[in-house]
């Protein structure tokens, strides 16, 4: 399972790996190949109970994970979890904390309050660090940026990010290669998530993300509700209306009241013949390959889902089912079997 991995409690590196124990899952980072493995999450039995520490096993594949009552050893390769009464093996060197790892690293020490700003200018932690003796790479975990790696020499930074913008994965679509995800984000008065979009490669061995190209303050929906992909555009129904996104930039291009829509909550959206249709808690409108958004027929009608088949679209509101025939001025109910 794919969620949020941005805050790391703890982190261990062997020569091969990099281990990061996050709050919903562990993420393995194969140093050797620079990417991803799939993620080790409660649905493959991650420990719920909260990581307060973990140790690579020297020379092996495996990980501990110090808990409240013992260690959980997690096995890369058969996939396994044991639960450990005693302490596991000691790590190479010295266990190593973050301002351990900053005062060997004086450069790294400097640009510290630098690498800790995000791209939306919000501020972070470090909350874990982790290196092995035969590679010069300084790991440093994060509460909320993910893992970072840094040249200890340089004080340069390169973000290891892996996983979904919010734990909440609202809307799906698929692309060549792999799929996008719409986050579905809790409100600030709720402890707030990021929002955007993640690409997630079919190997789940690389993602990217985005809250917003070009906009100051990023996204501002919170529930990605219906995404369609067509040629370079996201088009993404939320509570704050429709937004078209062009998904190498994510510059983005938002449809509310003021341009066309019945209502700018928006429920759902689906595939037109030369644009997207778009349902409303109001009633249905449609997007043209101009742009322009017209909406069709009587308002009013709360619009649940959609599905375009050939020039009809059938209509599921909360009076029962209708039908968009081609041409048609408005809905009329579906026929009788």
């Amino acid at each position: 399972m794919i969620t949020d991995f941005s805050y790391v409690r703890a982190l261990a590196a062997s020569p091969d790996w990099l281990f990061a124990a996050t709050t919903h899952g562990l993420v393995i980072y194969d140093r050797r190949r620079r990417a991803w493995q799939p993620p080790v999450t409660v649905l493959d039995g991650y420990p719920q109970q909260p990581v307060r520490g973990a140790i690579a096993e020297p020379g092996g594949n495996a990980v501990y994970l110090a808990l409240d009552l013992g260690y959980a050893r997690y096995d890369l390769i058969t996939r396994q979890w044991d639960r450990v009464a005693g302490a596991p093996p000691p790590p190479p060197g010295a266990a190593l904390s973050v301002e351990s790892a900053l005062n060997e690293a004086p450069a790294a020490q400097a640009f510290r309050a630098l690498m800790l700003t995000d791209a939306r200018l919000r501020p972070h932690h470090f909350t874990a660090a982790a290196r092995t003796p035969d590679q010069p790479d300084l790991y440093l975990g994060t509460d909320g940026m993910g893992v970072l790696r840094v040249d200890p020499m340089t004080g340069q930074s390169e973000p290891l990010t892996y996983g979904l913008l919010a734990p909440g994965a609202g809307a799906v679509a698929a692309g060549p290669g792999g799929v996008w995800v719409a986050t579905d984000a809790r409100p600030v008065a709720a402890g707030g998530d990021r929002s955007g979009f993640t690409w997630v490669s079919e190997d789940l061995s690389a993602t990217t993300t985005s809250e917003g190209g070009g906009a100051a303050l990023g996204f501002t929906f919170l529930q990605g509700r219906r995404l369609v992909a067509r040629g370079s555009t996201l088009w993404l129904a939320t509570e704050r209306g429709l937004y078209a996104v062009d998904n190498g930039s994510y510059r983005s291009r938002e449809y509310d009241v003021g341009r066309g829509l019945p209502s700018e909550d928006v429920t759902s959206v689906a595939p037109a013949p030369d644009g997207v249709w778009v349902g409303t808690s109001r009633g249905l409108a449609v997007v043209g390959g101009d742009g322009k958004a017209t909406a069709i027929g009587s308002r009013g009608v709360v619009v649940l889902s959609l599905l375009a088949i050939g020039d009809s679209l059938w209509v599921g509101t909360t009076t029962g089912l209708a039908l968009l025939a081609p041409g048609a001025p408005d809905l009329v109910a579906a026929p009788a079997p």
